[in-house]
């Protein structure tokens, strides 16, 4: 589960079928599925790309764009607008596991997936500056220990 998004929004999956096919470019979900996949954005074709993301539900936790750049950062109101719809969505969804990514939004998410009783891991947002692969690798190698 991402944070927010940002600038313009558009439909999930028709960003994901663009990001699959190297027509738009996302450091984060690259990130995303080079630590989740076990593969590298580099050497995957587009339908090893669309084969992980069809895999899993992203979610924003903030819903809607907060800014047009990513300078801005979301505010403690974002977060707290945030935790109906999400307890909605996991009501819809059931997920097995959450891999919340962002320190940030984990003090509004965390304790909502905890109170769900769905396995979860905390980990910086994958563009976080100087964050490691192997921090990454590690918190989703913790999720997945947990769900399987």
């Amino acid at each position: 589960m991402g944070e927010s998004w940002y600038g313009e929004t558009q439909d999930l999956p028709e960003f994901i079928r663009g990001w699959a096919s190297r027509k738009v470019r996302d450091m984060s979900f690259s990130k995303i599925f080079n630590t989740g996949s076990g593969m590298h954005t580099t050497k995957s074709t587009p339908e090893d790309r669309l084969r992980f993301w069809n895999q899993i539900a992203f979610y924003n936790f903030v819903p809607g764009s907060i800014a047009e750049g990513r300078e801005s950062r979301s505010k403690n109101e974002h977060f707290e607008a945030a935790c109906e719809p999400f307890k909605s969505v996991l009501k819809q969804i059931e997920p097995h596991g959450v891999w919340i990514l962002g320190i940030g939004q984990a003090k509004y998410s965390q304790p909502i997936v905890e109170a769900a009783g769905i396995a979860h891991e905390v980990a910086p947002y994958p563009t976080t500056r100087g964050l490691t692969r192997e921090v990454l690798q590690s918190s989703w190698h913790a999720l997945m220990g947990q769900i399987r």
